[in-house]
């Protein structure tokens, strides 16, 4: 990849030049340099189109330290480091005012910095900063007199102090401050090898140095370790250690206009270091930078000291291009810091012995898990408003930490993830409001038609009771309902945003009113109240009111339906609370066979309850599945939505069971049958066509499932608008076509990067819906050869798997498969052996070890240990492996032939040839069969297009 510096110089000269100037220039440097040509040409692109210059660099905007290493960008250049070049420097050796020039020390974009001497009034080694000859425009001018005004405003012992300025006789500007000899803060705790609450400490130093920069209306915007030095201090706290803060030349006024604000903008410049930088300075503009900005870089600096590494790596960056370097900036969450120390710990153990192991991490992962973990993260936030206020509250919360307190980070609070999930609150409160008075409209009517539907004088009396009861039951509810988002309104009117879930908490602790003087009331609004939760994944208090909805039920009005406790069971299976949720189905199925007989339609429903638990135990009996898709059509009737439910339970069997042609046929008759008793554009209808072109997409019919994907994007956005959860699921299935049918892997990663947008407005990060969105992007990530950052990614999902679901979740142990697939590809085999190794062993015993997923384990054990060069532990795996499909699926299956192919390679690679030749005969046989399906298929399809033509003549 070119230099940062030739891609900046290009780019100035360029970015203002005319069309014909430009397309001269980029030929004459392609033929050169392709990469850089492209490089720049691709930020050119970005500067013309005013809407998205975020990405846009100009000359000296973006600070890289060349020769960085991981983990400790921008050492290089500390604060006393020798430039090494001072051939023709007229300065060294003369007399500036009082100052005798001795050294060039070092220099930046527009200034060089040199050490002087100093005799009168004191006799003391000062440095002396100028700009260099020929860059001393106004704007620069500017920008280098602001600096030192941002200095002479600040007076703290851990802030270098001006003490001079003047003007050399040539014009230049220049002023005198204190000498700073000392390390990187970096540098320091990795040679000192400080322990935690030391390293803590001192970073609590710099975080009063900057708390009075910002009291002083200043803001660094370029805080890294060269700025941040460490000079002895015999007399102070801290084991003799001093934070000193240097280099304020990109400061900027935090009230008034900043000088030199407009040459900023006018370079088009982005400042700051990339690695520390905000992601608000990674923007065009710089607009929108606070003290939260610099909280930023201080929380990349935590993460540095924690882990002895970067969110994202200089080389990483450096090698992916400017323009995707300042997206990871912008949009890329970093690993925890715990993960990364895990990590980084694993690389270590397994590097030991060999030439150049990595370092160690300089703190165990155990003490970060957990307050740092948050502490670190709440710094990095994205979102400026998830920040902390203040670097006063950064170093406070650290604290409370070392003091065994209570933290104000942690993970994000459900508050807030009902802010996020209701963006508009007023519309989605009223809309709910509107769905679920509609219910109890109808349920009305259906009561009072029981009043007229009697003949039997005592039936019709009994009835009228019923009805009357139930009638002032539902008014009551509605009432309530009513009630309580208007409720709002006043708060509304004022301005203030009411999140649904303050709307829902306040309703369910208004229930308890209810529950000794209404308890028919209470049940019902237990009901609506849990099931609203449930929608909106906040299982734990949809639980907590289908508890006690059950209790009501069981204690006021026996009912052999059980409908709150068969509810409350889907929303335990929901929390993988598996044991609690059997007995509570076994016990309703019992009381609705005895209740309603063995073929009634509500034993179906439980029977579709147990199908979900059963699934989530790993148990993939369909008999259950089947019974409640026959009763539904015996007693329903062939064309009721409830005979498509239950054929899409069915389905979701045959998909875990990789049955993906009979799972279609399911889907596709479920969608016929909701498009016939709804219409095409009903939700449920739109779901079923979406299930039918993900089974579609996993047989690889590419022809067939695209139309469908696409179709269900265009119904999903004129049903539910652009930005709607729905919408987004119909991205992820067009997505999930393109990866696995079309193989247009950029089609695929941008489908599921729109619906991590979309999803992101209304979920907070760590929710399912998300996570899954997240998941797939990583496959795709794999694909297009970003391994790497797929397996950050896949580390980072598994610590949210974690924590959502606990250790023994089936989703979790998918999730180590998922890393040691992308570890394998990212070439890093000892860590995919190892998660491998741990999925094979949490996930199951001798039934498992004959299916589909072990075969596919065993193949990608085999892969990582050849390329080991571990032949014989490999060759046993891919033979496992390959009698596993061929038995199942047959000698001919696609996954069989992949064994096949890795076979193959085994053999080449271990020099073989008896084997090999054996192996690659196999697969020629399979491809021999496939290159006939293939011609037969053709030879069909022209056949039907003529008799097509025939029949039309």
């Amino acid at each position: 990849m070119p230099s940062w510096q030739a891609i900046e110089e290009l780019f100035a000269e360029l970015v203002d030049a005319g069309a014909q100037q430009r397309r001269e220039k980029l030929e004459e440097v392609g033929a050169l340099d392709p990469e850089l040509r492209r490089e720049v040409e691709e930020l050119l692109a970005q500067a013309d189109r005013p809407e998205d210059l975020a990405g846009v660099v100009a000359a000296a905007a973006l600070d890289v330290a060349d020769g960085a290493a991981d983990g400790a960008a921008d050492e290089a250049a500390e604060g006393v480091a020798e430039d090494g070049d001072t051939a023709g420097d007229d300065l060294l050796g003369a007399r500036v005012a009082r100052y005798e020039i001795v050294e060039r020390l070092g220099e930046g974009g527009f200034g060089a910095v040199y050490r002087a001497r100093q005799e009168s009034p004191v006799r003391r080694d000062v440095a002396l900063k100028v700009i260099k000859r020929g860059l001393d425009s106004r704007a620069v001018v500017r920008r280098f007199e602001l600096e030192r005004q941002a200095l002479a405003t600040m007076s703290h012992p851990g802030i270098a102090q001006v003490y001079d300025a003047g003007t050399l006789p040539d014009g230049r500007p220049y002023f005198v401050m204190e000498l700073v000899e000392g390390e990187a803060i970096t540098r320091f705790c990795r040679r000192q090898s400080l322990p935690l609450e030391r390293r803590v400490r001192l970073f609590q130093d710099l975080c009063a140095a900057i708390q009075h920069a910002h009291q002083r209306g200043i803001l660094h915007r370029d805080l890294k370790p060269s700025n941040v030095l460490v000079v002895p201090a015999p007399a102070e706290g801290n084991d003799g250690a001093r934070i000193k803060v240097i280099d304020f030349g990109i400061a900027k006024a935090l009230h008034g206009p900043e000088e030199g604000g407009t040459a900023l903008t006018e370079m088009r410049q982005i400042v700051g270091t990339l690695e520390y930088m905000s992601p608000e300075q990674a923007t065009f503009g710089d607009h929108d930078v606070d003290v939260r900005s610099d909280i930023y870089s201080l929380g990349v600096l935590l993460y540095e000291l924690l882990t002895g590494t970067l969110p994202f790596a200089s080389r990483d960056l450096r090698r992916v291009g400017v323009v995707e370097a300042l997206r990871i900036v912008r949009e890329v969450e970093p690993l925890r810091p715990s993960s990364r120390s895990q990590q980084l710990g694993a690389e270590s153990r397994d590097a030991a012995g060999g030439p150049s192991p990595p370092a160690r991490p300089p703190v165990a992962s155990r003490r970060l898990r957990g307050d740092l973990d948050w502490i670190v993260l709440k710094a990095l936030a994205k979102e400026k408003g998830r920040r902390y206020d203040s670097v006063g509250a950064l170093s406070s919360d650290l604290s409370r930490h070392l003091e065994d307190l209570p933290v104000d980070a942690g993970p994000p609070s459900r508050g807030y993830r009902f802010a996020k999930l209701f963006r508009r609150n007023r519309v989605a409160v009223l809309a709910a409001a509107a769905v679920v008075l509609a219910m109890f409209v109808g349920l009305l009517a259906a009561v009072l038609g029981l009043r007229t539907a009697a003949t039997e004088r005592d039936r019709a009396q009994q009835a009228e009771i019923r009805a009357e009861r139930e009638a002032e039951s539902s008014r009551r509810v509605s009432e309530f309902l009513v009630e309580l988002f208007e409720v709002s309104d006043p708060e509304l009117a004022r301005g203030r945003e009411v999140p649904a879930r303050e709307i829902l908490d306040r309703g369910a602790r208004r229930v308890d009113a209810l529950a000794e003087g209404e308890p028919e009331v209470a049940l019902r609004l237990l009901i609506v109240l849990g099931n609203v939760y449930s929608s909106l994944g906040l299982f734990d208090d949809a639980a907590e009111l289908l508890t006690r909805a059950a209790a009501i039920q069981k204690e006021t009005r026996p009912d052999p339906a059980r409908a709150a406790g068969l509810q409350l069971a889907s929303v335990l299976v929901q929390q993988n609370r598996l044991d609690e949720a059997r007995p509570l189905v076994e016990e309703i199925l019992a009381v609705r066979k005895e209740a309603f007989g063995d073929r009634s339609p509500e034993v179906a429903e439980a029977l579709l309850v147990k199908t979900e638990l059963d699934a989530s135990s790993n148990i993939f009996d369909p008999a259950a599945a089947d019974e409640a898709l026959e009763i539904r059509r015996e007693s329903l009737g062939e064309q009721s939505p409830q005979v498509a439910e239950a054929l899409i339970t069915r389905a979701r069997l045959h998909s875990i069971g990789r049955d993906f042609l009979a799972a279609s046929q399911h889907y596709r008759e479920a969608f016929e049958l909701l498009e016939r008793a709804y219409d095409p554009l009903h939700p449920e209808t739109i779901n079923a066509q979406s299930l039918l072109a993900w089974a579609l997409a996993n047989l690889r019919r590419a022809e067939e499932a695209l139309p469908i994907a696409e179709e269900v994007v265009e119904k999903s956005i004129s049903v539910y608008g652009p930005v709607h959860p729905e919408t987004a699921n119909a991205y992820l299935t067009r997505g999930s076509v393109h990866y696995r049918a079309t193989r247009d892997f950029d089609a695929a990663l941008a489908d599921y990067e729109r619906t991590i947008e979309i999803l992101r407005h209304f979920w907070p990060e760590g929710s399912p819906d998300l996570n899954e969105a997240r998941r797939r992007k990583a496959f795709v990530l794999v694909a297009l050869g970003r391994a790497e950052e797929a397996l950050q990614l896949q580390l980072e999902l598994f610590e949210n798997d974690l924590a959502s679901h606990g250790p023994d979740h089936t989703m979790v142990s998918r999730q180590m498969y998922n890393i040691s697939v992308a570890a394998q590809v990212a070439g890093r085999h000892e860590m995919a052996i190892d998660y491998m190794q741990r999925y094979a062993e949490k996930t199951g015993g001798p039934e498992w070890r004959q299916d589909f997923d072990y075969a596919r384990a065993m193949e990608r054990l085999g892969i990582s240990l050849r390329a080991l060069g571990r032949y014989a532990e490999a060759e046993s795996e891919l033979l496992t492996a390959h009698r596993l499909l061929a038995d199942e699926y047959g000698a001919d299956f696609w996954a069989t032939k992949l064994q096949v192919e890795e076979l193959v390679a085994l053999y080449e690679a271990w020099r073989r040839p008896e084997s090999l030749a054996r192996w690659r005969d196999e697969l020629a046989r399979i491809e021999a069969v496939e290159a006939a399906q293939e011609a037969a298929e053709a030879a069909g399809a022209a056949g039907t297009a003529g008799a097509g033509e025939a029949n039309a003549g």
